[in-house]
């Protein structure tokens, strides 16, 4: 009798298990996935990298006015790579207007210039 206890709470947390796995694949996983379709990498890398250096107020705001983000956090460290010095550490922030749930994603990207210059780009945005 006792055995077949055992078995019957393996069968049972095994079905359990089955069913919180498909609880999690079915409803929680789509719907907390949905902004990577919303977020386009690209969007952000073409601006980035549209022009040759930025200042971090001039790239957050173009990332607010162009691709319509509510809350905009960049920084940007630039290094020496000849001399493995740090240059300049610069960052700017928008905040949304109103208080609200934002979606943030973000973005970390790296351009070299051929003076020997490294600019790190971090940035983190919110719609």
């Amino acid at each position: 009798m006792k055995s077949q206890s055992v078995v019957i709470s393996a069968y049972m947390a095994v079905a359990l298990l089955i069913v919180a796995m498909a609880t999690i694949y079915v409803y929680i996983l789509p719907h907390s996935q949905t902004f990577l379709s919303s977020y386009s990498t690209m969007d952000v890398k073409s601006i980035v990298y549209s022009r040759y250096s930025w200042s971090a107020k001039a790239l957050a705001e173009q990332l607010h006015n162009v691709l319509g983000f509510k809350y905009v956090y960049v920084n940007i460290t630039v290094y020496n790579i000849t001399s493995g010095k740090l240059i300049s550490s610069d960052y700017y922030i928008i905040l949304p207007t109103k208080t609200e749930s934002l979606v943030y994603a973000s973005y970390n990207l790296t351009s070299f210039s051929p003076n020997g210059l490294m600019y790190i780009y971090n940035i983190r945005v919110g719609r």
